[in-house]
């Protein structure tokens, strides 16, 4: 009867164990020179060797133990590292929904909610040499030709201001509701409405310049005229934009679509 090296197998024994403990850290080395399973295939053949020269050599019970014992930690190293690509693979996958959805906004429920808007600070210069416009003037805002003082007016001279009330805020929702969304605008600025002026803080009122709930091409509300192309306006300086063109943003009920 053959009867094993206690010694060799002893080093065998040392060397399955090492290599089973260099494996547990699964996440660690997955992307080392070969993965975690081509190393757990390598392991589980030497165990597979050594279980066989065992049987031919009648190990003892406690020996067959130890060695099957190691192939179960092995056989637990791959559930966990298949466990662990599964999470991961999960964790890409929400990770790629968030990046395809609006990164502008939050979401409360089903509601996809979005803040926007912008800062704006303007520097306006006025000369008039025939009349002087009046503090509170509307022309100090915008260019309006037909307000322009003409005539023999004896006062004139520049007119110069600074002003942030062109900054605008907006909210925007979409929630779903079938195979469509109701969505809703509201936006405010600052222009056109009255303010404490520089006795006190220099604030000045909000207005509403958007108020509109849509759905399936009906919009209830406050926004820009169906009459009005706004993505036909070129870029301009000037807040209103061009002379004599239609800008209304009218109160009503608009359909658009079959």
């Amino acid at each position: 009867m053959a009867i094993i090296s206690s010694g060799n197998y002893q080093r065998k024994m040392m060397a399955g164990l090492l290599a089973a403990s260099m494996l547990m850290p699964v996440a660690a080395q997955a992307n080392d020179h070969e993965s975690v399973d081509a190393r757990l295939d390598r392991l589980e053949a030497m165990i597979t060797a050594l279980q066989d020269q065992m049987a031919n050599q009648q190990a003892s019970t406690a020996q067959a133990d130890a060695v099957n014992q190691l192939g179960a930690a092995v056989a637990e190293t791959r559930a966990q590292n298949q466990a662990l690509a599964e999470q991961q693979a999960a964790t890409e996958a929400r990770f790629a929904q968030v990046e395809k959805s609006d990164r502008s906004g939050f979401h409360v429920g089903d509601t996809a909610i979005s803040i926007g808007g912008y800062v704006k600070f303007d520097a306006i210069s006025s000369r008039t040499s025939a009349g002087q416009l009046a503090n509170d003037s509307i022309v100090r805002d915008f260019l309006i030709p037909s307000t322009i003082p003409v005539g023999a007016g004896n006062d004139s001279g520049w007119d110069t201001d600074f002003s942030a009330r062109q900054s605008r805020f907006n909210i925007k929702t979409s929630t779903p509701v079938g195979d469509k969304s109701v969505n809703t605008l509201i936006e405010l600025d600052f222009m056109a409405t009255p303010g404490d002026g520089e006795r006190t803080t220099n604030s000045y009122t909000p207005r509403i310049r958007h108020a509109i709930v849509s759905y399936d091409g009906w919009t209830i509300g406050q926004t820009w005229s169906t009459f009005f192309n706004v993505g036909a306006l070129p870029d301009t300086l000037d807040f209103i934009g061009l002379c004599c063109k239609h800008g209304a943003r009218p109160r009503g009920v608009t359909q658009l679509g079959d």
